[in-house]
């Protein structure tokens, strides 16, 4: 079997939810997440937890299988791709900040005479 896409799933959780009319607060705590895990997976950072999925799905009142539809739905649609290279790309920021950073210190430190 495929596996779904995080970004997909994490469309498809957002759907469900707005459309139960709940705060994204509300489901996470129903669902035993911190608000920050549930934000990542809703936002397609996260792979959802099979365990998590049920709890989102029993906190807005649908079905597993319907959460499974709605993200091969959303899988298919042209707005997962866009929504797919905007995560990679901000996935390659960050890592271009982190090096950036890097080098930044460790100019600094040599700047200064200490070491690392």
């Amino acid at each position: 079997m495929k596996k779904l896409n995080p970004v997909a799933v994490g469309l498809a959780i957002k759907a469900i939810r707005e459309n139960a009319k709940m705060s994204a607060t509300d489901v996470a705590k129903q669902a035993e997440m911190t608000a920050s895990s549930y934000s990542r997976t809703e936002n397609g950072y996260r792979a959802v937890e099979l365990a998590e999925a049920v709890l989102i799905c029993q906190a807005t009142g649908t079905k597993l299988d319907n959460l499974v539809e709605v993200a091969k739905n959303a899988e298919r649609s042209e707005h997962i791709k866009v929504r797919e290279q905007a995560v990679a790309e901000l996935q390659r920021s960050k890592a271009g900040i982190k090096e950036i950073a890097d080098v930044v210190l460790q100019s600094l430190r040599s700047q200064s005479g200490s070491g690392p």
